[in-house]
């Protein structure tokens, strides 16, 4: 027997022996319901990052190096407000492993939080819950429903000076992780997110806003910002438009793209400009975003109907029966943000309608000087207006509301966007009536006196 032949045994044997104990660490431990920490010691020994991946309760080396930009530097001061929190910002390479190994993070049906709840437990900038430890609370922030209004109040709450930007790009502030500054349930042990999903010391938070504004709002914002020349439309309904991406051709936000492409995957260039063409009305964005349960017969049918012609395979009707295109801009949240658990421990719902009334109630239940200190003043243009009162903060949050009468324009419109956002309506927790256009702002405001 050669030497190579004799060093792969070797190696082979080593091998074996080394999954052998560490199956029967992990099989020891899982029968407790933990890893202890001298378990997960011998599970990380020989591993390079060992000294990096010891428990929860020692601080975590990071991997990442440190960002440069001038927003990474001033927020970096107050990221870590005590020991539980489990993972740096820049440990984002350690996040999966550590909930994977972390010491409480196996199964209990005694938890109401569980590893598999990734809306607490993984981090995603627009997804995860905000935590504000000193004050107890966590936010849920929703697009499209104040959620830039309510980050700046997160961090000026956690002492940023600079709370009132807001900005696009890499390190986007107030929205854009690390730079922002703030922490996540994903940042904290499994035990601490339960201490904080089910004691009573805790507020868990969340603003709605009436469905009809928010895809109104959603489809401003998203729309794509082009106005298509007859000749062109023309060409696309005859077939004659080349392979290339028309995508490349105009300014179209990613969100619209995908509603395009997800429904068609091997459409020509002249079913993808049809397509665009017909998502540039909000009736068109509403045959886009519909999940499809909703059915539409002819007695319900809009004008943009009948001002669309089929060409080069593409109908509007097929929009409609296929599949919706889901977004964290628009979807319903009971489909992807609020599941029935999370829902039920929600403690506090604000309406963005209502939101100067409803913020200030919950400033007031955080602490008595709460809204003193971070409300009343320090919003607007010259930092000398109430926060959502401010034209700037009303401005960003509600633009929407001058246009709903210009674009719901029937009642069976209305009916529509009923019908897709349904599951939101009857979802009791998240208190949303079923309301007529321009209704919603005088009903929540009368309903919360």
């Amino acid at each position: 027997m050669n030497k190579n032949a004799s060093f792969k045994i070797v190696i082979t044997i080593c091998l074996v022996a080394y999954c052998f104990q560490l199956f029967n660490i992990m099989k020891a431990a899982n029968n407790q319901n933990i890893i202890t920490d001298e378990s997960l010691s011998r599970i990380v020994s020989h591993s390079h990052h060992s000294k990096a991946m010891l428990s929860s309760s020692q601080p975590l080396r990071p991997l990442l190096p440190a960002r440069n930009s001038t927003a990474a530097t001033t927020t970096s001061k107050n990221i870590f407000p005590d020991p539980n929190i489990a993972v740096r910002p820049t440990d984002s390479r350690l996040a999966k492993f550590h909930h994977l190994t972390s010491k409480n993070n196996f199964f209990n049906p005694n938890m109401f939080v569980q590893p598999t709840d990734s809306s607490l437990c993984s981090f995603h900038d627009a997804i995860t819950p905000i935590v504000l430890e000193k004050y107890k609370l966590v936010l849920f922030t929703n697009p499209k429903m104040g959620s830039t209004v309510l980050r700046q109040l997160m961090r000026r709450m956690m002492g940023y000076t600079n709370y009132y930007v807001n900005t696009w790009g890499k390190d986007a502030l107030p929205h854009t992780w690390p730079a922002n500054g703030l922490n996540y349930t994903s940042h904290y042990s499994l035990d601490k997110i339960n201490e904080m999903m089910t004691s009573d010391k805790w507020t868990r938070a969340t603003f709605v806003r009436d469905p009809k504004e928010r895809a109104l709002s959603a489809y401003l914002m998203l729309r794509p910002q082009i106005e298509l020349e007859p000749e062109i439309i023309e060409q696309a309904k005859r077939g004659m438009l080349k392979n290339e991406s028309i995508w490349k051709m105009f300014p179209v936000t990613p969100q619209i793209v995908k509603c395009c492409r997800m429904r068609e995957e091997r459409a020509d260039a002249n079913w993808n400009l049809l397509c665009l063409n017909h998502v540039l009305t909000f009736e068109g964005f509403l045959d886009a975003i519909d999940n499809g349960k909703s059915k539409f017969g002819d007695e319900n049918t809009t004008s943009s109907d009948s001002q669309l012609h089929t060409g080069a395979g593409f109908t509007p009707e097929f929009l409609r029966k296929s599949c919706g295109c889901a977004d964290i801009h628009w979807s319903p949240l009971s489909h992807w943000r609020l599941n029935p658990k999370l829902c039920r421990s929600l403690n506090f719902v604000g309406h963005l309608e209502n939101a100067e009334q409803d913020i200030r109630r919950l400033l007031n239940i955080l602490g008595p000087d709460a809204w003193e200190k971070y409300g009343a003043s320090g919003w607007g243009a010259f930092r000398n207006e109430s926060i959502f009162r401010s034209t700037a903060t009303v401005t960003h949050a509600l633009h929407s509301n001058e246009h709903l009468f210009e674009y719901y324009t029937s009642r069976l419109i209305e009916n529509r966007v009923e019908k897709i956002y349904q599951a939101d309506y009857d979802n009791e927790y998240l208190d949303l009536t079923r309301l007529p256009v321009g209704r919603a702002k005088t009903f929540y405001k009368n309903t919360s006196l």
